[in-house]
């Protein structure tokens, strides 16, 4: 049956008389069009899929609104579409596909569930098990979910701006510097152990070990167990870490790229700015989540869908395939709290990037999800009381989050809120220093008051471990006050178990002020000391060094990254990775010597 200018009307009339029996996603079309173009061979091309599609064919675009995956025939000419009564394989066994597929070495359709599933076209002749024409099509209804795989997939480098690139090379430098120094914890070293069970691929490596090859999952979960195995890593408001969960599975992915495949530094900047801006715009849809959490650490929620994102926009997944990764990122997300200030905490970064690359994989082959999982109650709203979700702004004028709003990057290695209490403390020493002959009164003091907001995870009279310290008010407040400042070295046992600050620890005594809010963009810490003459020494802190309102100085970021990577690395090899951050966007993969080099090995070549 052909659908000329007469039996186009006819075809219309039908369009609009019937309608499915069940909802059309679960339907199998199959359409009959012109095999090549300037021939009257008539082909059958099928279509189906368990999403939405399109026709472009032109006769027909006007009143159906169906997408289709890829047409292999010309598609410019009258069509004929109606729904199979039974599934191709029953209609002709011996159907291997067109002519003009097999030329072009196109699999046949397939089958799952009796449901037609293939991007390729047929030339057989199946009228006798073609229904009617009996279709009424709906344009695809307008989704957050739907809306975020177009954002992820039609984002260019042309629009990553200025600022963008250099906050994200900030990140980029500073989260290889910690994941440098993490790989040396002891967390880090077992779940190492851990993985060599799964080392029979070698094609990515652990930073900083070029010797220690794993497959691209592994080495993005031990990558990304590095980078949070001593809380050194960025933080971002609303509250998560961002860069930890997307930079390991994107130099993962990298590496296992075959050489042909060019991934350039641009490539990497932005397939890593999509992953950190899908992280911040589903923070956004909860209010809930601008506060420092109670339930899921962030890392594992947005940071899973971050990575898938990032993955996907490097593996250049479709809309629909980018819909899947987000799905399949869903049901691998979420950790609880109480996991906090343990070894297990730094594992949760590390799923996050190795969930989030296996989502995106799982969806190059095919694996399909729900299709508005960012859209439902049941989806990532299950993650928040009060989940909201928006579409994204427009490409033709996007703006990004990063553009808006710079991460913090720690000084020291603990949880973000104690960054203020050893700001107000290292100013109150200095004060006791200055009024006792400088020397610090340790034996005069009575007690010491940490005004603070209250979250439970972080308070912690008498941590026991250096995970515990981390997570501390009291503990950094008290190193603070003896030592003048924090650094890596503060947690170390024979620091966190040392008699003075023992004694010290004794004397402290939170209290939680209804103005403090439990948020990183708005907390403020008071730190009192009141000496055994009744006199009190005060200090507050709204802004500590390092926080988005005052960060750091570009010299003092080059430092951290140094002091990190000296510990694993030579000198040379760290200037290299510095010059190397620098100038990503210059990156190809092309080494300076003109030796074919993937990207993430440009980053550490050096270390060789």
């Amino acid at each position: 049956m052909r659908c000329g200018k007469k039996m186009f009307v006819k075809a219309k009339k039908a369009l609009q008389q019937h309608s499915w029996k069940k909802p059309f996603h679960e339907e199998c079309l199959i359409v009959q069009a012109p095999a090549n173009k300037g021939t009257s061979a008539y082909g059958q091309c099928q279509f189906a899929s368990s999403g939405w599609f399109e026709l472009t064919l032109q006769t027909v675009a006007f009143f159906l609104h169906v997408k289709f995956l890829q047409v292999t025939h010309t598609a410019f000419a009258p069509v004929y579409v109606a729904r199979s009564k039974v599934p191709l394989e029953q209609a002709d066994p011996s159907f291997k596909g067109c002519r003009a597929c097999q030329r072009r070495k196109l699999p046949a359709p397939q089958t799952v569930d009796g449901s037609l599933m293939s991007r390729s076209g047929g030339s057989h002749d199946f009228s006798q098990n073609l229904l009617a024409v009996n279709l009424q099509c709906t344009p695809e209804p307008q989704t957050v979910t739907g809306n975020f795989a177009k954002v992820i997939h039609g984002l260019n480098a042309n629009q990553l701006t200025d600022q963008v690139i250099q906050r994200s090379k900030r990140m980029i430098l500073d989260t290889l510097g910690v994941g440098l120094l993490g790989t040396s914890t002891e967390v880090c070293q077992k779940v190492a152990q851990y993985s060599k069970i799964y080392s029979s691929d070698l094609s990515s490596t652990i930073w900083g070990h070029l010797d220690f090859r794993l497959p691209p999952l592994y080495a993005a979960f031990v990558n990304g167990v590095a980078v949070h195995s001593m809380d050194f890593d960025d933080t971002w408001h609303p509250a998560t870490h961002p860069s930890g969960a997307v930079l390991p599975a994107l130099i993962a992915l990298s590496e296992a790229f075959p050489q042909k495949k060019k991934i350039s530094g641009l490539d990497l900047l932005l397939a890593f700015n999509v992953g950190i801006e899908v992280q911040g715009r589903l923070l956004h849809f909860s209010r809930e989540a601008r506060n420092i959490p109670k339930r899921f650490h962030p890392p594992t929620v947005v940071g899973t869908m971050g990575s898938a994102a990032a993955c996907a926009k490097l593996l250049a997944l479709d809309q629909l395939e980018c819909k899947n990764a987000l799905a399949i990122a869903a049901s691998y997300a979420g950790a609880p709290l109480a996991n906090a200030a343990t070894q297990i905490k730094p594992l949760h970064v590390g799923n996050a990037a190795k969930h989030g690359l296996e989502a995106a994989c799982l969806a190059l082959q095919g694996l399909q999800g729900n299709k508005q999982i960012l859209d439902m109650e049941s989806g990532m709203g299950a993650f928040y009381t009060d989940y909201s979700p928006q579409t994204l702004p427009t490409l033709q004028s996007y703006l990004w989050l990063l553009d808006q709003q710079d991460v913090a990057i720690k000084c020291f290695p603990a949880h973000l809120a104690t960054h203020w209490v050893a700001d107000a403390a290292s100013s109150v020493r200095r004060k006791l220093v200055e009024s006792s002959e400088n020397l610090f009164p340790l034996d005069k003091i009575e007690k010491i008051i940490l005004k603070v907001p209250e979250v439970k995870y972080v308070n912690r009279p008498s941590p026991a471990s250096e995970h515990e310290a981390r997570h501390s008010f009291q503990f950094v407040a008290c190193s603070a006050l003896l030592d003048g400042s924090m650094s890596v070295q503060s947690f170390a046992s024979e620091n966190v178990h040392r008699p003075a600050l023992r004694a010290l620890l004794c004397k402290t005594q939170l209290e939680h002020p209804p103005d403090n809010t439990p948020s990183f963009d708005s907390l403020y810490c008071e730190v009192s000391v009141t000496l055994r003459d009744s006199s009190t020494i005060s200090d507050r802190c709204t802004t500590f060094y390092g926080h988005w309102r005052k960060p750091l100085k570009k010299k003092d970021l080059e430092k951290k990254f140094q002091s990190n990577a000296l510990s694993i690395l030579p000198a040379e090899a760290v200037e290299g990775i510095i010059e190397t951050v620098y100038n990503l966007e210059k990156l190809t993969s092309t080494h300076a010597q003109g030796n074919s080099l993937q990207l993430s090995r440009g980053l550490f070549d050096l270390q060789a």
